[in-house]
């Protein structure tokens, strides 16, 4: 019999991985949803992670691969999203694990709420994150809490990656402003309590090794979302957008703004 349920295409990128992508791809693989793509990017990486690649590759048809020289983690996801085939799109980090039943739950819980994008919360340092009481910020308040949304999470109908995709102007904290676009887009968000996700601390991590970077990506994509409000003007200019004022003043632009994104949490 045919298998009529929906493909999963799930999208990573590789650079320099060597040490965790062998756990990163079996947690892929052994997923108890077993019908999907596994779109893999190695981004130009130096070590061992091509090898690591192709080996799964030989074992599993599910593995599909692009080469090329590096150019970067958001043009690479990019990359990505244009060749997948699946209904649904699904990130993957090559430094972090999917819990083996991530994908069957958020397919699951997308489409009994009748969402277009679903995240959940991780497991790092055997805590969860994010803390439970940032979840219970209602839709207009979510950026005051900051970015509580894991990238490697990150679950959606294809169109909504198709028609959003990676902003290529942003290195860094590219999940950040690909949120900030599904805001202004009013796309159905869920958030899903229980962690899906085990997300590995290690100091190679970006959010370690390029955190005022990361702050600047995330300034920007604010200033691109509340830019022309006078008042957000005036208290950029005036002390600039740092995380701690954000907390502080971000429910504020959001009411100004009226933003109407639906986004709830989800058992």
């Amino acid at each position: 019999m045919k298998n009529k349920r929906p493909l999963i295409s799930v999208i990573m990128s590789v650079y320099n991985a060597e040490f965790y992508l062998d756990a990163a791809i079996k947690s892929i693989l052994n997923q108890t949803y077993e019908n999907i793509e596994f779109i893999i990017v190695n981004d130009g990486s130096m070590d061992k992670s091509l090898e690591i690649i192709n080996k799964y590759m030989i074992k599993d048809k599910r593995v599909i691969l692009i080469d090329h020289q590096n150019i970067g983690l958001t043009k690479s996801l990019n990359k990505a999203i244009k060749i997948a085939n699946g209904k649904y799109i699904a990130r993957q980090d090559a430094d972090d694990e999917s819990i083996l039943n991530r994908l069957v739950k958020q397919l699951y819980l997308l489409e009994k709420h009748n969402l277009d994008f679903v995240v959940s919360r991780a497991i790092k340092n055997k805590k969860n994150t994010p803390k439970a009481f940032l979840l219970n910020f209602n839709k207009e308040e979510i950026f005051k809490a900051g970015n509580i949304f894991i990238h490697g999470t990150f679950f959606a109908k294809k169109e909504v990656f198709k028609n959003i995709m990676y902003d290529e102007k942003y290195t860094y904290a590219q999940d950040f402003k690909f949120i900030v676009d599904c805001f202004r887009q009013n796309i159905n968000i869920g958030y899903i309590k229980e962690p899906l996700y085990i997300l590995n601390d290690i100091e190679t991590n970006i959010s370690n090794t390029k955190k005022d970077e990361q702050d600047n990506s995330v300034s920007n994509s604010l200033l691109s979302y509340f830019g022309d409000d006078k008042y957000f003007a005036f208290i950029n200019k005036q002390y600039g957008i740092k995380r701690n004022i954000l907390k502080l003043l971000i429910l504020t632009f959001m009411q100004m703004r009226g933003c109407a994104v639906a986004y709830k949490n989800i058992k």
